[in-house]
């Protein structure tokens, strides 16, 4: 009886004491598979360092055309794993609302205009406002019962000779003063005509001069 020689399979010699050599299909297995992992590796490590900001005005303003209405946005990035798209940060867009104005422009005459008073004169430049916003609608109460100061959260409207304890300056007619809660949010306005000027209401072309109290 013939005795097989273990070092062969096959037919084909093989070194007992050389290491196992892979087929080249295992070979091209291993290869696929090393691919795969760099091709996830970077998806995982490339989108941070992938700036997308140049394109946030052009999102932005594609949402604002999607909805109707302004939006605004702090930052985009990319996001690749688990589901590809944007991050975006911080969206907000300008929602239905109606601005309480505060009149407490207590001085009762009789204007060029006809108007009996100028808490009527600017209620009538709300509504003329309101004509023309989208968003936003004003509403008023005239011979508001709430104190104007400052920092109380509303819009107050007022005649006074000091601008919440404060001195005009030199040529001041009047003045808004702007509160805001974060970036972009207005939480309160308040606007103060100076006492030191006569102030009056008429229709027709722009009267030149300014007449000091």
């Amino acid at each position: 009886m013939q005795k097989m020689d273990p070092t062969y399979e096959y037919g084909e010699a093989v070194d007992a004491d050389s290491p196992p050599s892979l087929s080249a299909r295992t070979l091209r297995r291993l290869l696929y598979l090393a691919f795969a992992a760099l091709a996830v590796l970077l998806l995982v490590l490339l989108p941070p360092l992938i700036s997308v900001n140049r394109y946030q005005k052009r999102i932005a303003n594609s949402i604002s055309d999607s909805l109707g209405r302004p939006v605004h946005l702090d930052k985009v990035s990319l996001n690749v794993l688990p589901l590809p798209g944007f991050i975006l940060e911080n969206l907000s867009w300008t929602r239905n609302r109606t601005v309480v104005m505060q009149l407490s422009l207590n001085m009762p005459r009789t204007l060029s205009d006809g108007s009996t008073s100028f808490n009527q004169v600017a209620l009538n430049a709300l509504n003329i406002w309101n004509q023309y916003l989208v968003h936003l609608r004003f509403s008023a109460k005239t011979n508001s019962p709430v104190p104007p100061m400052g920092n109380d959260e509303e819009m107050s409207v007022f005649f006074s000779d000091t601008v919440f304890g404060d001195t005009f300056g030199s040529g001041t007619l009047a003045i808004t003063i702007l509160n805001s809660r974060g970036p972009g949010l207005l939480e309160e306005s308040d606007t103060i005509f100076n006492t030191s000027y006569t102030w009056d209401s008429y229709r027709g072309a722009v009267r030149r001069g300014i007449e000091c109290a």
